[in-house]
């Protein structure tokens, strides 16, 4: 095998219902004691197993109580290996040769024609090999080009760092109820390319294909592993669990098909518990899986469905990368994530995937809780939490297609909720966002939909940065900024509310907002902006919308920004505030049908440069309706000032 280059491997397990039969085993059956294995007396076994298995081709070979030593022992095609309970088998050292693996069977043949069964059943392969491994660097078993693979009941242990069960260009295979227990990393003189490879390129059990530059199980046509089950086995402190790691792109056109890792458990893994590449229908459930890199890792694969794993102490639980399509996760367990420098995350969609997830409970990392890039996701009914300061829980980086909706996403202080640049078609709704410094960012984003949302945090609810969106029945309380939009945006926005902030809505940077039937109120006073409504070189439209004042006032227009308040209520029940509406060398202002409700404030209109159309509007509690500063072009009719002094030229 050749080293890997990436850093994402991928792990996957079938769709597709598996066709499996029960192993179909010669009735001859024979004893290698009948060739001379004497066990227990420490000598070499070797010639007297081989011998077993030479010359019964078709058959049962017994193994009985007792620990035998051996060194390379080759199958010969349609064997059955059963070994009692109390069989121990313990591997020699023995010289480095072309199938670097203790239990073998090679085939001349193409497809799947080298040999219609193996079964190994039973007892305990003990490779010898322990933390300073300076003796093997060789593979447990070994076998290629078969119809049917079985091995079950069986302990592997103390091995080296390769693989400890291989299968290639086979199908039909089971691997259930084995223990894979201790794998070590050569660490001899002489290495052969074994010390070039990494944790994740050496999994307990690896299927492969008839490629060059992968498995290299000759002859070498292409043939893929298919219909492989992987159930009831236990993987513990081996370097990662199971899967294939070949990801470049020669062996994209050689897909493994119905792959199934069910009820499994994972524990100190160096690497990753599961990794697919290339892998079309897989199934991933009901796993348990503590401490290790990443969980689950796919990689230009398809039609993938992971559900009920409980996941904790992972660097990266869940990856789907490199053009990986139509992945599903369901009910899915997250927690306890570990920190790392990279990825930063715990669940990453990269390179043009796509991921639907539910009913997820995931723990966030310092980067985020949930990373997409390049890919379409659909997040919904999940948990999100963070314990890490300055974190996030959904980041998505050019996304397409990503629809975030009815999740719970919690914090810890400081980072932002969701955070979205360079994306299409987003939705985001019906999402509680909480315990972060601020909620939801969108930056350079085309086509977003965000409604019915939550906020409760300290900074800003809603940030738009040079990005259309439609914002929708949105509601958060006590927080910074509740709608901040800017940089050339273009909004349209109904039925939100804001209670408690500082600031209800900012529009800057030549930025378009189009308001209709939303409610600031208690808007808590703060130095600047003194407004709860504030508009700087921005343009908005404000139509039938409660506006509540700070102690400075409600609504304020700057430097060329353009405003049509229709419809509107501009209350001021909780401070005298000294204005209702102001402007600094605004530009066109329609401001009709309004009711201006001071609280013994001083003026309900203060116009200082710009044209206004001022029209059936109603004031109360101000000392004077409207002051006139000058340069302004103003035309005013069928306003009631109740009785208020009504216009003052300053």
């Amino acid at each position: 095998m050749k080293k890997i280059t990436s850093s994402l491997l991928a792990v996957a397990v079938a769709v597709t219902p598996m066709v499996m039969t029960t192993t179909n085993v010669s009735a001859k059956t024979v004893s290698i004691t009948k060739y001379g294995a004497k066990g227990n007396d420490k000598k070499d076994d070797t010639k007297a197993i081989q011998e077993a298995l030479d010359k019964n081709k078709n058959a049962t070979i017994t193994f009985p109580k007792g620990t035998f030593y051996a060194k390379v022992l080759y199958l010969r095609g349609n064997q059955t290996l059963k070994l009692s309970k109390g069989t121990v088998m313990k591997r020699l050292p023995f010289k480095k040769h072309p199938e670097d693996a203790w239990v073998i069977f090679h085939s001349k043949k193409k497809g799947y024609k080298g040999f219609k069964q193996v079964t190994i059943t039973g007892g305990t392969w003990d490779g010898q090999v322990h933390k300073n491994n300076k003796t093997s660097e060789h593979k447990g078993f070994e076998v290629d080009h078969g119809a049917k693979v079985t091995i079950k009941n069986t302990t592997l242990k103390n091995m080296s760092g390769l693989h400890m069960i291989e299968t290639n260009a086979c199908k039909n295979v089971v691997i259930d109820h084995v223990k894979f227990m201790n794998q070590y990393f050569y660490s001899g003189k002489n290495h052969s390319s074994v010390d070039k490879f990494t944790p994740q390129t050496c999994e307990a059990f690896q299927f492969d294909s008839a490629t060059k530059g992968a498995a290299e199980a000759y002859p070498l046509d292409g043939t893929v592993c298919q219909n492989v089950k992987i159930t009831n086995c236990t993987f513990k402190n081996v370097q990662s669990g199971l899967g294939t790691h070949h990801n470049e792109k020669q062996y994209w056109k050689h897909m493994h098909k119905n792959i199934t890792v069910a009820n499994n458990t994972f524990t100190n893994m160096k690497g990753d518990a599961i990794h697919l590449n290339n892998v079309n229908g897989a199934t991933v459930t009901k796993n348990k899986a503590t401490n290790g890199g990443n969980f689950v890792t796919f990689y230009h694969s398809s039609n993938i469905k992971t559900a009920n794993n409980v996941v904790k102490t992972f660097k990266t639980p869940y990856q789907v990368a490199n053009s990986s399509s139509n992945v599903t996760s369901e009910s899915d367990q997250f927690t306890n994530t570990k920190d790392s420098a990279s990825p930063a995350m715990s669940v990453f969609v990269d390179g043009n995937s796509s991921l639907t997830m539910n009913n997820a409970t995931i723990a966030s990392k310092k980067k985020g809780a949930v990373v997409v890039n390049n890919s379409a996701l659909t997040l919904t009914n999940s948990r999100l939490t963070s314990n890490y300061a300055g974190s996030y829980g959904v980041i998505v980086n050019n996304g397409k297609t990503v629809n975030i909706s009815n999740n719970s996403i919690a914090g810890h202080t400081g980072g932002w909720g969701i955070v979205a640049k360079n994306a299409q078609n987003l939705t985001v709704a019906n999402n509680s966002v909480s315990s972060f410094k601020n909620a939801l960012s969108l930056i350079g984003v085309a086509n977003a939909n965000v409604s019915g949302n939550t906020y409760s945090v300290d900074g800003d609810a809603m940030h738009v940065d040079s990005s259309t969106a439609q914002l929708t029945s949105n509601k958060a309380a006590n927080g910074t900024n509740f709608m901040a939009i800017s940089n050339g945006s273009n909004v349209t926005a109904s039925s939100n509310s804001s209670d408690g902030y500082k600031t209800a809505l900012q529009v800057t940077g030549n930025a378009t907002a189009n308001i209709t039937n939303d409610s600031y109120t208690n808007p808590v006073d703060s130095a600047s902006p003194a407004f709860n409504v504030f508009l700087d070189h921005g343009n908005a439209t404000i139509a039938n919308t409660t506006i509540g004042a700070k102690a400075k006032g409600n609504v304020v227009a700057n430097n060329g920004s353009n405003l049509t308040l229709s419809n509107d209520t501009l209350a001021n029940t909780k401070y005298k505030g000294q204005y209702g509406f102001v402007t600094n060398s605004a530009g066109n202002v329609t401001i009709d049908s309004c009711n201006f409700a001071g609280n013994s404030g001083l003026y309900a209109m203060v116009l200082k440069g710009g044209n206004f159309t001022i029209t059936n509007n109603k004031a109360s509690s101000y000392h004077i309706f409207l002051v006139n500063k000058g340069n302004n072009t103003i035309n005013e009719s069928n306003n009631d000032a109740a009785g208020m002094r009504y216009s003052v030229n300053a």
